[in-house]
Parts: C-alpha cells; structure tokens; sequence
C-alpha cells in the first residue's frame, strides 16, 4: 500500500514514538524515551510542523521543523528550522523524503538547514536550494579525560568508558580570562520562572534570536539529559549579552556546550568578555569538553582568544518560496532546530 501523509498530532504521535529509536539511533530505557519523545516533540513551544508518511498505523517517515524568530537586516521574520529528515529504507522507494521536503517548501517561511547529507543535498541543489556562509563549529578541551573519551566516542559508543581510567584532574588547557569591558559590567545568572529582557543584536544579515518560551522549553528538558545555564551579561541594568550553555552527561564526564551566544553591541572587547566568563563557569561546573557554533567574526575570534580550537566547519542551506534572497552575513549557533541536543552523548549512559 502506498503511504499516506499527515501531521503530527495526538493521534499519529504513539506512530511516530514507535519510529524515533530509528531516527535517533538509540535504544535508551523504555522511560526515558517517550519522556525525551514528548519534551522534544510534543512540547515545545516553536512548532513549525512535523510531517509523517503512514503505512496504514506504521509511521515510515518523518520531517519536522521549527519556527524561530530572526532578524533579517534589522526587520523581524519567521525562519522555519528543518531536522529529523527520515525514512525507512523499504519505503524510499515511493519518494517519501522528496514528497515531505516539497511539502515543507511550500511554507510561507524562508527555511534554513544546517550541516545537510549528501544525500539531502542532492535532492536540495535541484530544487533551487542556496548555499549560504559555512558555520564554523569550536572545540575548547579542558580535561584529558574528557577529551579522550570524545575521541573513543567518535569510534564507537561503548568504548567512551574506557577513558575513566584517566584521573579526571588532568589539564589540559583552560579558559583564557577577558577583563570586564566596564567598572559597572556584571553578570547574573537567569533561571527558569523569572523575566527576562532580551539583549537585541545590532547588525546586517541573518541574525537568530532567543525568546523567553523557548528558554523555559530548554529548562524544562527531561532531567539528566541536560543540565542549562544561562547567563545575564549587564552594564549596569542595562544587558549587553546573554549566553545559554548547557552541560551534557557522557561516560568519562560532563561535556558542555554554548547553545547560543546573543550579542547587542558589535564591540569585540564585549563578545570576549561574554566568552571567556561563560566558558570558565562552564568549567567550573565540571565541563571536560566545552562546544561551540558560530559564524560571526566578532564570535569566531572571541571564541579563539578563550583557548577555543576550529573543528570542521558545516555547510548552511537557503530557501525562500517568495524569493527573499539569501543573506550574505548569517549569526547561528546551536540554538537551530534540534542541534544542541546531545544524543550521541546520552546514549553512553542511556543505552541498555
């Protein structure tokens, strides 16, 4: 029987439970999942639309995306973020991947994707798909411990656990420190349930923003998958920056890593300062690994006057069914879609 689409909804969702272990590539315990499933999917506040393909009460395909608030040269617009592009391989057959990118294209939103396959790309190019600036993703390596155990990891999962043996006291750098930018310049730490004023970025292009809903939904993922911090950066009581990092569990320590970094003034003496303080609680907090994305000058330079080294750039991809043109200057991080999500990370102490 051919499949047939349709929304994620309450009744397609026990499907699409059934698919994720699939899409996700884990195997976590039987309550972990469907906590993770419902926080993930049915529970966030910027639900851009989840596309499935079913096979009768088998769901064989999923696309899904977000909708998140940018500034595009000053003026506020809708970005649609795409992520878990999916299919069984006993159904590609029927088109199923074309038939829900088609689906998603046909949104009013401009849609932006970050690190796409090749085989995605494929099927992206010809559909008149445009190839943005490269987002540039960082690595700082604080423990020895921690970043052999990233390196065994990257090899296969299981074999993280071998870098315990390691004492976890051993450097192997630390976070270079920026002095405050101000007399008056001080930081607070935000939790979930208190207001907020959001420092807006100055700048051209294409430039991602934090809403409050967004920062609760972070606050409120399921314990023990992430831990979050986020940091007020003021002069004064006026903010001048906000930094949401999280820290992630894994066999040989927690990793962290910087979410989204949103900056209100182009000064470079303020994105160090931003930088430097927050990978340093960072540490503080136990991080053995602190990750980060950026795509900025201002950032990419704050990031490596902190001890931050360059780690493979992704490639960053553009469509707009009106025919906006794309930007020239694009401001990204992990906060797109679902890719600060440490699934690779859990599932070393997730997994059966």
């Amino acid at each position: 029987m051919k499949p047939t689409i349709a929304r994620l909804d309450s009744t397609t969702a026990p499907a699409l439970l059934r698919l994720m272990p699939q899409v996700w590539v884990q195997d976590w315990d039987p309550d972990f999942f469907p906590e993770t499933f419902r926080w993930r999917y049915l529970d966030k506040p910027s639900d851009g639309g989840t596309w499935l393909a079913l096979d009768n009460e088998l769901c064989v395909a999923v696309f899904d995306s977000y909708l998140r608030p940018y500034l595009l040269n000053g003026c506020r617009i809708l970005m649609r973020e795409t992520c878990d592009w999916f299919c069984l391989p006993n159904y590609r057959r029927f088109g199923l991947g074309l038939k829900l990118l088609c689906l998603m294209m046909d949104a009013p939103e401009p849609i932006i994707t970050v690190g796409p396959t090749d085989a995605g790309i494929s099927i992206m190019l010809p559909l008149g798909w445009q190839r943005l600036s490269d987002v540039q993703r960082m690595v700082l390596p604080l423990t020895l411990r921690s970043l052999a155990g990233n390196l065994l990891r990257r090899r296969e999962v299981r074999h993280a656990k071998y870098a315990r043996a390691i004492p976890g006291f051993v450097p192997v750098r630390s976070p270079r420190i920026a002095p405050p930018p101000a007399a008056d310049a001080r930081v607070e730490e935000w939790r979930s349930g208190q207001s907020l004023s959001m420092p807006i970025p100055q700048g051209d292009g294409l430039l991602e923003l934090l809403e409050l809903a967004d920062l609760e939904w972070i606050c409120a993922a399921p314990p023990g998958f992430i831990r979050p911090i986020v940091l007020v950066f003021l002069f004064g009581r006026v903010p001048v920056g906000l930094s949401v990092s999280q820290l992630e569990p894994s066999a040989s320590g927690p990793d962290a890593r910087i979410v989204h970094l949103q900056i209100s003034d182009a000064s470079q003496p303020i994105a160090d300062w931003i930088v430097s303080e927050t990978a340093r609680r960072l540490a503080q907090a136990g991080a053995g690994v602190i990750r980060c994305r950026a795509s900025t000058p201002q950032k990419v330079v704050a990031l490596r006057k902190t001890g931050f080294i360059a780690a493979p750039a992704e490639s960053v991809y553009w469509w707009a069914k009106d025919g906006t043109p794309p930007p020239s200057i694009i401001d990204l991080g992990y906060l797109r879609a679902s890719d600060a999500l440490p699934f690779e990370a859990a599932a070393t102490l997730r997994a059966h």
